[in-house]
């Protein structure tokens, strides 16, 4: 029969395992806040591998620096320079990704993106930066995550 410290240490285990799976090494871009938290599903490793033709979500939690009525998401994949990539979704980060304007200053949030990994992207190794912005083109959100598609 299981003692109770050994049942503790056994789901402290577990939901630390899990913990440590749920969460994505990434740089912030600037000055902003360091707690932002960045998830992808699913990723079992990193740099987190994403299968073209499949899908993926990424999930970012964030403490708003700013009152914002509107949001924008910028996505850039860096080559030799950042390359802006369009087809992530909506620009507009209001809109169905979990998150409803205006958004309060020192408020948490936390943005969802569900992601199509397109056959048609090259198999590469590449940091991509999440940015979402308020209507001046301030950043809220500005991350730098080391992705590979395979």
């Amino acid at each position: 029969m299981m003692t109770m410290k050994t049942l503790l240490a056994v789901l402290f285990c577990f939901f630390a395992a899990v913990e440590c799976k749920s969460k994505i090494k990434h740089q912030n871009c600037g000055h902003l806040d360091s707690n932002t938290i960045v998830s992808i599903t699913p990723c079992d490793k990193e740099p987190c591998t994403l299968v073209r033709g499949s899908n993926a979500t990424l999930e970012i939690r964030f403490k708003a620096k700013y009152f914002s009525e509107q949001l924008k998401t910028k996505v850039y994949g860096k080559l030799l320079f950042w390359v802006p990539y369009y087809s992530f979704g909506k620009e507009d980060s209001c809109l169905d990704n979990g998150i409803t304007c205006p958004v309060l200053e020192d408020q948490e949030y936390s943005y969802s993106q569900s992601l199509h990994i397109s056959k048609l992207n090259p198999k590469i190794s590449i940091p991509v930066k999440w940015q979402i912005q308020n209507e001046a083109e301030k950043d809220l959100v500005c991350v730098i995550i080391p992705l590979v598609l395979k």
